[in-house]
C-alpha cells in the first residue's frame, strides 16, 4: 500500500536517465577512448598569468599537451608566448604552424557496428523515398495553411470559429458552401500536420543508422555560386547520409525562418523547413567547449537523424570564427566517410584544404565537382595541385544542381563510401592504356575516369551501355503504395474471414436488450425496433437539373436512421442504422418520378414526399439485420448532424448497424490471398530494386 507512488515517481527519472544521462555518458566514454580530451586550462586564459604558476603547470605537461595549449585559440597571447618558449627549450620548436594530427581529432562513428553495404543501400533508398514524400506533404500543408489564414483574414473570422457548431459557422459565413470549404480546409490541414509528425517519428525510429558522413568543402563569399550548390546537396548528396559544411553569408539558415521560429516554432519546424530545405545550424564554434560540442554532435544518433529529415536532406551548417575554422575542417575531414570538394573558385581556403588532404593522404576519399559556368577559369589553376597524370575526375553540375552525367557521380561516390549506394558492377582490371590525360586548357573535355566501362563526365554513355541497363518497371513510391495496399488487404481479409467463421448465424436479440447491454457479436438480428424516418439523415451525391421543368433531381447516397428505445425516447441515440440499397431504391424511384421543386432543403422535401405517398415517418416493430461497427463513419455523420441543426444527438459509444449485410468468408479469403501475394511481391520488388536515382 505504501509503495503505490514509487512507479509514477520513478518514471520521469527513468525517462531522463534513458534519454539524456545515458547517451551523454556513452558519448563521453567514446570521446575518452578516442583521445578527444579537453585541453583548455584556466591559467592559460589569463592575460597576465603568473610566471611561477606557469612554470609549475608546464613542468608536468608533455610536449603534445604543450603543443595543444599553444595552438588553442582560447588561451591568451602571453600564455602562448611562454608555451612556445617552453617548447623551444625542450627541442620541439614553436607551435606557430602546428596542426592537430588525425588521431587527435578523428571522431569515431556513432555506432560501433556498421551496417553492411546492401543493407545500408536499401535503408538509404527507403529514407530518401520517405523524405520526398515528407516534402510533398509539407508543400500541401503550407498551401492549406496559407489558404486558411488568407480566408480568416479576408472574412475576419474569430480565433475559435473552428470550435463552433456548423449552424453557428453557417450563420457567420452566410452560405453552406463557404462553411463546408472552411471545414474541409481546417480538417485537411490538421490531418496533414499529424501526418508530418507521424512521418517524422517513423524516420527517427527507422533511420538512425543511415548516418554516413559527407563533408562538403566549397568556396566562400559568393551567393551566386552557393545557390546551385545548395540545390545539388538537396538533390543528390543528402540522400546518401549527413552532409556537413561551414557557414557563410550564402549558406546559412534563412533569417526569416529564424525570426518566425520565435513566434510559430511548430509551423517553422514541420512545414517551412521541409518546404524551403532550410539548412540546420548545429553549433557555432567560438570556444573549445563549442568545438567539443561539434564532436559530441557527430556521436549523436537520433538528433542528426531528426534534423536531417526535417530539412529534407539539406547540409548541416557549422558557423566558426577565423581562429577555429581550420580545426573544425580537420575534425570533419578525418571523421567523414567521403569529402566532396567544389572547385568552382580556387581561393586561399580551398588551397589550404587541398594541401591538408594531400598531406594526410585523404585524396582517395575525395570527389571533385564544379559548376558549368566556372570550368574554363578553374582548370588552368589546378596545375599547382595536380599533374597531368594524376588529374582527378571532375563532375560538372548545372545551375539547378543537376549533374550532366549523374550515373558517374553516383558510382564514384559509391566507390568512395565502400559500395553502399548502388549495385556496383563486377570489378574489371584497369590497364595503363585506359588511364588518359586531357589537356587542362580544354574547357569542354574532362579528365577520363580510370574505369573505362563507366561513362566519362561530360560525355554520353554508349549505346550498348544504355541497352544493357534496364530501368525498374515501378518506382519506389509506387512499390511503397503497393506494399501498403497489400498490408491493408491482408489485415482486412483476415478480419473478415475470422468473423465469418466465428459467427455462422446472426445473434437474435430484441432492440431494447441490445441497447441495454450491447454484445461483442458483429452480426445481429434485432426485433421490435422503432425506426424514426422523420429524423433520418440523408446524404445526397449531387443534383442534375431537368431542362423540361427546371427542377432539381437528387441521388441518395447514404441514409442514417436512429433507433429509438421505448424506455428512453429522448435519450441520446445508442444505435444508428445505415440503410441498404434495397431500402433506398424505392425512395430513389419516388424522387425520380416526381422531381423536387426548388426552394426548400432536399431533406425536408424527401420527408414531405414520403408523407404525401403514405409512407410512415415512424415505423414500429421493425426487424433490423446486419453487421455492427463502432463509430466507423463518425466524421461523415458528424457533418450531417451539424447540417441537420441538431435534431438528435448520438451517444458517446454509439454503434452503427449496416443494414442487410452478412459476413462473407469467400470475400475475406480472396482479399487475404490477394493481400499476401501483393505484399510479398511488392516487398520483394522494393528490396530488389530500391536504389537511389542516378
Amino acid at each position: 500500500m505504501g509503495f503505490h507512488w514509487v512507479l509514477p515517481a520513478t518514471m520521469p527519472l527513468a525517462f531522463i536517465y534513458l534519454c539524456w544521462v545515458k547517451p551523454w555518458r556513452r558519448r563521453s566514454r567514446i570521446m575518452r577512448e578516442a583521445g578527444l580530451t579537453p585541453h583548455r586550462r584556466h591559467l592559460f586564459q589569463s592575460h597576465r598569468p603568473s610566471q611561477p604558476a606557469l612554470q609549475a603547470t608546464t613542468a608536468g605537461m608533455s610536449v603534445q599537451d604543450l603543443l595543444w595549449s599553444a595552438y588553442l585559440p582560447d588561451h591568451s597571447p602571453a600564455a602562448k608566448r611562454f608555451l612556445n618558449d617552453e617548447l623551444v627549450k625542450r627541442g620541439a620548436g614553436a607551435a606557430t604552424h602546428w596542426l592537430p594530427t588525425a588521431a587527435e581529432v578523428t571522431v569515431p562513428p556513432a555506432y560501433a557496428r556498421r551496417l553492411g553495404s546492401e543493407t545500408y543501400r536499401r535503408l538509404a533508398a527507403l529514407r530518401w523515398a520517405l523524405i520526398r514524400g515528407f516534402h510533398v506533404v509539407a508543400v500541401i500543408e503550407l498551401l492549406l495553411l496559407a489558404t486558411f489564414l488568407s480566408g480568416s483574414i479576408a472574412f475576419q473570422t474569430p480565433p475559435n470559429l473552428e470550435d463552433a457548431t456548423w449552424a453557428e459557422q453557417q450563420r457567420f459565413f452566410g452560405t453552406a458552401l463557404l462553411t463546408d470549404t472552411y471545414h474541409g480546409i481546417y480538417l485537411c490541414a490538421r490531418a496533414g500536420f499529424f501526418l508530418l509528425v507521424g512521418l517524422t517519428f517513423l524516420a527517427v525510429v527507422l533511420f538512425p543508422r543511415c548516418n554516413r558522413r559527407i563533408l562538403l568543402l566549397r568556396p566562400f563569399g559568393d551567393k551566386r555560386m552557393t545557390k546551385p550548390l545548395k540545390a545539388m546537396v538537396g538533390r543528390t548528396l543528402g540522400r546518401f547520409g549527413y552532409v556537413f559544411t561551414l557557414s557563410d553569408r550564402g549558406y546559412q539558415p534563412l533569417f526569416v525562418l529564424s525570426l518566425l521560429s520565435a513566434v510559430a516554432n511548430v509551423v517553422v519546424v514541420w512545414v517551412l523547413n521541409p518546404v524551403f530545405r532550410n539548412t540546420a545550424r548545429i553549433v557555432t564554434v567560438k570556444r573549445e567547449r563549442h568545438f567539443r560540442a561539434l564532436q559530441r554532435f557527430l556521436l549523436r544518433r537520433f538528433r542528426p537523424c531528426l534534423m536531417s529529415f526535417l530539412s529534407c536532406g539539406q547540409a548541416f551548417n557549422i558557423r566558426s570564427t577565423d581562429a577555429w575554422w581550420q580545426a573544425s575542417i580537420l575534425t570533419l575531414m578525418h571523421s567523414s566517410d567521403s569529402v566532396v570538394i567544389d572547385l568552382s573558385c580556387l581561393k586561399a581556403g580551398t588551397d589550404w584544404e587541398l594541401e591538408q588532404l594531400k598531406r594526410a593522404q585523404l585524396l582517395g576519399k575525395c570527389l571533385f565537382v564544379i559548376g558549368e559556368e566556372y570550368r574554363a577559369s578553374t582548370y588552368p589553376s589546378l596545375e599547382k595541385h595536380f599533374d597531368r597524370a594524376s588529374m582527378p575526375v571532375i563532375h560538372v553540375y548545372d545551375s539547378r544542381g543537376q549533374f550532366q552525367v549523374g550515373a558517374t557521380f553516383t558510382a564514384d561516390l559509391d566507390n568512395l563510401m565502400g559500395g553502399t549506394l548502388v549495385r556496383a558492377p563486377a570489378p574489371q582490371p584497369v590497364t595503363t592504356a585506359q588511364v588518359t590525360a586531357v589537356a587542362l586548357s580544354s574547357a569542354d573535355t574532362l579528365p577520363a575516369s580510370p574505369n573505362s566501362n563507366r561513362p566519362v563526365e561530360g560525355r554520353p554513355a554508349s549505346t550498348s551501355a544504355r541497352t544493357r541497363s534496364k530501368s525498374p518497371r515501378y518506382g519506389l513510391g509506387t512499390l511503397a503504395l503497393l506494399l501498403l495496399l497489400g498490408v491493408w488487404a491482408t489485415y482486412t481479409g483476415s478480419v473478415m474471414t475470422i468473423e465469418a467463421m466465428r459467427y455462422r448465424e446472426p445473434l437474435a436479440l430484441s432492440c431494447d436488450e441490445f441497447m441495454a447491454s450491447p454484445t461483442s457479436a458483429h452480426w445481429v438480428r434485432l426485433s421490435g425496433c422503432t425506426m424514426d424516418y422523420h429524423d433520418a439523415l440523408w446524404r445526397f451525391r449531387g443534383r442534375t437539373i431537368s431542362n423540361a421543368n427546371k427542377s432539381d433531381r437528387y441521388t441518395i447516397e447514404d441514409v442514417y436512421v436512429p433507433l429509438r428505445s421505448k424506455a428512453a425516447e429522448l435519450a441520446p441515440v445508442k444505435v444508428i442504422v445505415r440503410l441498404s440499397r434495397r431500402a433506398i431504391d424505392p425512395i430513389q424511384q419516388l424522387l425520380g418520378s416526381e422531381p423536387l421543386p426548388k426552394g426548400d432543403s432536399p431533406e425536408r422535401q424527401v420527408v414531405q414526399l414520403m408523407a404525401t405517398h403514405g409512407l410512415a415517418t415512424v415505423r414500429s416493430n421493425v426487424t433490423v439485420h446486419g453487421m455492427t461497427e463502432t463509430g466507423s463513419n463518425r466524421n461523415a455523420l458528424g457533418l450531417l448532424l451539424l447540417k441537420s441543426e441538431g435534431r438528435w444527438t448520438p451517444a458517446v459509444d454509439w454503434i452503427e448497424i449496416i443494414d442487410d449485410v452478412a459476413p462473407s468468408w469467400r470475400m475475406g479469403l480472396a482479399l487475404f490471398v490477394f493481400g499476401v501475394i501483393e505484399m510479398v511481391w511488392s516487398g520483394w520488388s522494393f528490396c530488389r530494386r530500391a536504389k537511389p536515382n542516378a
